[in-house]
């Protein structure tokens, strides 16, 4: 539902977004189960909920990071362009057009609500000081499917994903 509880999580998502000075943060990265994410990036701020990727155009590659797993980062391929519609926080249907950095931050929040830690794609990740952190090290499965467990159970198959609000 798009009342008072919703806007509670969306204030707390904020001020968590801006304590670790991220640029996006999705609900289940806070342990929600629902499909509600925001943005934060020079062109704005952004609150999507049950967002819908419409088109996408172009490409895009760069180094991406991630709060669920701090201090790690990986060389992503996105869309440079997008088209997103999405409810806002009253339930009103919305529509962006964004490109650059923050379709780079709309796209890797949405993989989030679909169950997607790290994109198949990113072969490595890498610290701050670039040593190599290989996807199949045992720290990174271990941390991967621990911060994925609850996020897959929710995303799959259409049915037993949880939406806000009715549609």
């Amino acid at each position: 539902a798009f009342d008072g509880k919703l806007h509670t999580l969306l204030d707390d998502m904020k001020d968590t977004l801006e304590a670790a000075d991220g640029a996006g943060l999705a609900a289940p990265q806070v342990s929600v189960l629902r499909r509600a994410c925001i943005v934060s990036t020079e062109d704005g701020f952004f609150e999507l909920i049950n967002p819908v990727l419409v088109s996408a155009e172009g490409k895009q590659t760069g180094i991406e990071g991630c709060l669920s797993v701090k201090g790690k980062y990986g060389t992503v391929t996105r869309a440079e362009k997008i088209k997103v519609e999405a409810d806002d926080r009253f339930g009103k249907k919305r529509v962006y057009e964004v490109s650059g950095f923050t379709a780079r931050a709309f796209q890797h929040e949405m993989d989030h609500l679909d169950g997607v830690l790290t994109p198949r794609s990113v072969p490595t990740c890498k610290t701050k000081n670039e040593s190599p952190f290989s996807r199949n090290s045992g720290f990174f499965r271990r941390r991967t499917a621990r911060a994925c467990r609850e996020i897959r159970r929710c995303c799959r198959g259409d049915q037993s994903r949880q939406t806000v609000g009715t549609r």
